[in-house]
C-alpha cells in the first residue's frame, strides 16, 4: 500500500482506554486519478443516467486501501479528495458489512457541524455520497455503466430526480371504506405513560426486495442493487443515529421477487402486503401476488418489508400505523428505487410504518400519525437556512406558504436542534417519540433469527493487559469476553509493545495481524490470544562532577540522589542535564557525546558521566557590585545595609544583577588603577567617585588607561598592604599617598613589605570577612579601623571567624 493510499498516522493519535491507539489514514480516490473535469475520457453511452443532475463530473479510481475496505474500522482519517477545490478531512464513525457482502463505511466531516459521507464498497466497486447540508453542497459518485473505473460528480439539489407523492401514507380502514377503527379514533392523546417510553435500543430487522425492473436500472445507474441497497439502509441508520432513536436497523436479506410494476404503486402495495392468510379488507382478490415474500419474512425474521420498484407514480408510498401496540401485517412499503440511494426515502416510509406523519400544516397528507404530536417541523436555522425533519416534505408546492425547505437527518423533536434552532415541537411535532413509543412492537413483529457470536480476548505472559478495540467496545483487560455480537462484526484489536518486563511477540487466533494489531470478522465465537515473551533488564548509572541535575525518560533517574535504574531491554531511555546555579553543562562522556540530551537503547548496562563546571559569573566580587550599583553603595553609606553581598542574597540575584567583571576584565587591579591615574584617585576622596572601577567603566576604557599591574605583581591585595602597614595607610589617608600600591612601587619593595596575605590566607576576602561580620563593617564605616583584614589579623583570627566570601 503506498504511503500517498494509506497515510498511516499522519492525523495523530487516538486515545482509546488505557492504551494508545494509531488510527490509519486514507485517501477516498487514488490521487493519480484522471483529474480532468466534465467528460473525463468516457463516452454517453457509459453515463450512468444520475448524471443528468451533475453540476461537474471526472473518472476517479478507489484508493487501494478502500479497495480493501475489511482494514477500514471507526476512528480511521479519510481524506475525500474529490475536486482540486473540494477537499475535506472526515473521520469514520461507523463501519459495518450486510449480508450481501457489501462494506458501507460512514463518518462525519471534521470541518463541517452536518457534514457526512457514506461509501459502499464491494469488490473494488462503489457507491457513495458527500453531503454538506449547511453549504448545500452534494457530491455522489458510481460504476461508470458496463467500464471500469468510477465517476465523480458534484450534484444540482435541483435537478435531482426526485419524487413527492401528494399523499404517500395508506390507512387501511380509510382506504377500504369499514367500520373498522379510523386513524382519528386510535390517535392517541399525549399522556405521562406516551413520554416515559423504556431507552432501551431496539433491533428492527429489515428485508429489502427489488424487482427485475429496479435491478436493472440500479445496476446501469448507481454501481449495482445491492449498492443500492447498502445506501438505502446507511440512511435509515443515520436518521435514527441523529435522531437518537436506539434503533439499529439490520439487514436480514435482500433478493430479487420476481413481480412486475402494475403502474399503479398502491396496488403494487397491496400485492405485497396482503396473501391468501391475510386480506380482511379484500385488497389483493384474485390473482395473488408475491406470495412467498411471507414465507421469506418468517424465515429471516424481518419485522419490516421493503419493495423496491422502478415507478414514476410515486417516491415511496407506505401504510401508516395506526395502532399503539402495533400492527405486524402492515409492517410494508414501497420506496422507487431511482431515488432510495441519495435520499431519505426509505426511512421516511419506515417512519410511517411506525406511527410517524407528515407536519401538520402541508396540504397534501398532513399529519399527526398515531399521536397527536405525531408530526413533522419545519424551521429557520440560526444561519437563514431552511430545514425541514424526516417526515416533511421539502417541495414548497405542499405549503401555503410556497417555500421549500431542505430535508435533515432528524426526525422532528423539541428535544432536538439544528442550526440552533429546535427541530420540533411538543404538541405539534414530536416524531422522534412517536418512534420511541412503538419501536418496541416494530422489533417485536418477528422473532430474530439472526446468530450473535462472543469474543474472548486473552494474553500470555503478564495478566491484566489492556488491549484497545476498535470499535471501542471491543476492547477490555485480558483475560475478558464480549458476547452478543453481529454477525460479520469487524474488529480490530491492538495490543501494547510492552507490558511490565514482557514485550509483544505476536497475536493467534485472528484473521490477520500486522505488529500489535489483530483484524477479525465474527461468524463464529472466536478467541484471540495476545503472546508475550519475557524480556531482559539492564542497568544505566549516571556520575556526575560539578553540580547539576540529570533526569530520565522513562522515569527512573533522578539524580540528584537517585542515579540508576533498570530498564527493560530495547526501552530506549532519553537523559537530559540541567546545571544549576553558578554552573554550566560541559558535555557527557562514555556511550553519550555532545551537550544535548542524550538517548540510549538498553541493550546492554551502561555507565554515563555528566560533567558540569563552574562558571566565571558565579565569583562575587563586592567592588564591582558596588561600583555598579550606586544605589546599593548609597544604602551601605547610609547603613541601611551591612554589604553589597547581603544585599544580593536577599534581592540582587532575583533582579538578575551582576556580580562581577565582564569577560576580558578579571584581573582588573583597583590599587593599581588608583595608583597609575592619580586624578581618579582624588575624584574618589572627594566622593565624586565610588570606585577606580566606576571610573574605568564609564571613561577609563575609552581613552585607553591601564587598569592591571605589570607581571609578577597581578596579585598585589591593596586592602592586605595597608591593613599590615599602617604608616602607610595614614599616609594615604592624609592625601599624602594616593594609594598603596604606589608606596609599594617608590619604596616598600625595596623594603621587603609584604603585598598579600600569608600562606594559608592567600584566599582572605575584604569583601567576605564584611559580608560575614557586620559588625566589623559598622567600625569601618566609622573609620574606627582602616579595614576588615585588619580587625581579622588582630582579633578575629583568635575568634575564628569566616574570612571569605560563602560561595
Amino acid at each position: 500500500m503506498s504511503a500517498l493510499n494509506r497515510l498511516i498516522g499522519v492525523f495523530g493519535l487516538l486515545a482509546i482506554g488505557a492504551c494508545v491507539y494509531a488510527s490509519d489514514s486514507y485517501m477516498l480516490f487514488d490521487p493519480s486519478s484522471d483529474a480532468s473535469v466534465s467528460g473525463a475520457g468516457h463516452s454517453d453511452e457509459l453515463m450512468p443516467a444520475v448524471l443528468s443532475d451533475a453540476v461537474r463530473y471526472r473518472a476517479v479510481d478507489l484508493s487501494v486501501g478502500l479497495a480493501e475496505p475489511d482494514v477500514v474500522v471507526e476512528g480511521d482519517r479519510l481524506e475525500l479528495n474529490l475536486f482540486e477545490n473540494a477537499v475535506f478531512e472526515g473521520l469514520i464513525d461507523h463501519t459495518s458489512l450486510d449480508r450481501n457482502g457489501v462494506r458501507l463505511i460512514r463518518g462525519r466531516l471534521t470541518d463541517s457541524d452536518y457534514g457526512v459521507f457514506m461509501l459502499s464498497v464491494k469488490d473494488g466497486v462503489a457507491l457513495g455520497s458527500i453531503e454538506i447540508p449547511e453549504e448545500g453542497r452534494e457530491f455522489a459518485f458510481s460504476k461508470v455503466r458496463d467500464g471500469e473505473g468510477l465517476l465523480l460528480w458534484e450534484v444540482d439539489p435541483e435537478r435531482k430526480d426526485v419524487l413527492e407523492s401528494p399523499d404517500d401514507a395508506i390507512v387501511p380502514d380509510r382506504d377500504a371504506g369499514s367500520d373498522f377503527d379510523d386513524a382519528s379514533s386510535s390517535r392517541i392523546s399525549i399522556d405521562a405513560s406516551a413520554r416515559d417510553f423504556q431507552s432501551s435500543n431496539e433491533t428492527i430487522d429489515v428485508m429489502i426486495l427489488y424487482t427485475p425492473a429496479a435491478r436493472v436500472w440500479a445496476d446501469a445507474n448507481v454501481s449495482g442493487i445491492e449498492y443500492a441497497v447498502s445506501q438505502a439502509m446507511a440512511r435509515a441508520q443515520l436518521a435514527a443515529d441523529d435522531s437518537d432513536l436506539g434503533i439499529t436497523f439490520n439487514l436480514v436479506y435482500s433478493a430479487e421477487v420476481d413481480y412486475t410494476e402494475s403502474g399503479d404503486s398502491g396496488v403494487d402495495l397491496r400485492r405485497i402486503t396482503f396473501h391468501s392468510d391475510y386480506d380482511p379488507w379484500g385488497y389483493e382478490g384474485e390473482p395473488r401476488y408475491m406470495d412467498e415474500v411471507h414465507a421469506w419474512r418468517d424465515a429471516y425474521g424481518a419485522d419490516l418489508v421493503v419493495l423496491l420498484e422502478k415507478v414514476e407514480d410515486v417516491g415511496g408510498l407506505g401504510w401508516l400505523l395506526s395502532k399503539a401496540q402495533g400492527w405486524p401485517e402492515l409492517g410494508f412499503h414501497l420506496s422507487r428505487i431511482q431515488q432510495v440511494h441519495w435520499t431519505y426515502t426509505m426511512i421516511h416510509e419506515m417512519g410511517h410504518n411506525m406511527g410517524a406523519h407528515h407536519h401538520k400544516e402541508q396540504l397534501a397528507g398532513p399529519g399527526p400519525g398515531l399521536y397527536d404530536y405525531s408530526a413533522g417541523w419545519r424551521w429557520i436555522g440560526g444561519d437563514l437556512g431552511k430545514y425541514c425533519s424526516i417526515m416533511t416534505y421539502e417541495s414548497g408546492q405542499y405549503f401555503s406558504d410556497g417555500v421549500t425547505h431542505s430535508r435533515v437527518s432528524l426526525f422532528s423533536s423539541p428535544l432536538l436542534s439544528y442550526e440552533g434552532v429546535t427541530a420540533g415541537d411538543t404538541q405539534d411535532g414530536d416524531n422522534r417519540l412517536t418512534l420511541l413509543a412503538t419501536k418496541g412492537a416494530v422489533s417485536g413483529y418477528r422473532d430474530s433469527t439472526q446468530n450473535t457470536y462472543s469474543l474472548s480476548v486473552c494474553s500470555t505472559g503478564p495478566t491484566s493487559v489492556a488491549i484497545s478495540g476498535q470499535p471501542a467496545a471491543y476492547g477490555g483487560v485480558t483475560d475478558y469476553s464480549v458476547s452478543g455480537i453481529a454477525s460479520n462484526t469487524l474488529i480490530r484489536l491492538q495490543a501494547p509493545a510492552q507490558s511490565g518486563n514482557y514485550l509483544f511477540s505476536a497475536w493467534t487466533g485472528c484473521d490477520s495481524s500486522v505488529a500489535e494489531v489483530c483484524t477479525l470478522t465474527l461468524s463464529s465465537n472466536r478467541e484471540a490470544v495476545a503472546v508475550f515473551e519475557a524480556a531482559a533488564a539492564y542497568s544505566l548509572v549516571v556520575s556526575k562532577v560539578g553540580s547539576g541535575l540529570i533526569t530520565s525518560s522513562p522515569a527512573g533517574i533522578d539524580c540528584g540522589s537517585d542515579c540508576s535504574e533498570r530498564y527493560t531491554a530495547g526501552t530506549p531511555v532519553t537523559l537530559t542535564a540541567a546545571a544549576d546555579d553558578g554552573y554550566r553543562f560541559d558535555g557527557w562522556s562514555g556511550p553519550c557525546t555532545g551537550s544535548g540530551s542524550c538517548t540510549l537503547t538498553m541493550r546492554r548496562d551502561f555507565t554515563v558521566l555528566a560533567t558540569f563546571t563552574a562558571t566565571a559569573t558565579s565569583a562575587y566580587s563586592e567592588t564591582y557590585y558596588l561600583a555598579n550599583n550606586p544605589d546599593v553603595a548609597k544604602a551601605l553609606n547610609q547603613g541601611w545595609i551591612p554589604s553589597g553581598w547581603a544585599h544580593y542574597q536577599g534581592f540582587g540575584k532575583a533582579e538578575g544583577r551582576s556580580v562581577s567583571m565582564p569577560a576580558g576584565y578579571g584581573d582588573f587591579n583597583e590599587g593599581y588603577y588608583l595608583a597609575r591615574n592619580p586624578d581618579v584617585a582624588l575624584a574618589m576622596r572627594r566622593g565624586h567617585l565610588g570606585t577606580g572601577w566606576e571610573h574605568y567603566s564609564a571613561v577609563g576604557r575609552t581613552e585607553g588607561r591601564s587598569y592591571a599591574a605589570p607581571d609578577g605583581y597581578g596579585d598585589f591585595n591593596e586592602l592586605y598592604y595597608l591593613s599590615n602597614n599602617p604608616d602607610v595607610a595614614r599616609a594615604v589617608s592624609q592625601g599624602q599617598l594616593p594609594t598603596g600600591w604606589a608606596h609599594y612601587q617608590a619604596f616598600g619593595s625595596h623594603e621587603g613589605r609584604f603585598y598579600l596575605a600569608p600562606g594559608g590566607y592567600g584566599d582572605f576576602s575584604e569583601e567576605g570577612y564584611l559580608a560575614n561580620n557586620s559588625d566589623v563593617a559598622i567600625l569601618v564605616r566609622q573609620g574606627l579601623i582602616g579595614t576588615g583584614w585588619e580587625h581579622y589579623d588582630l582579633i578575629g583570627r583568635q575568634e575564628g571567624r569566616s574570612y571569605a566570601l560563602p560561595y
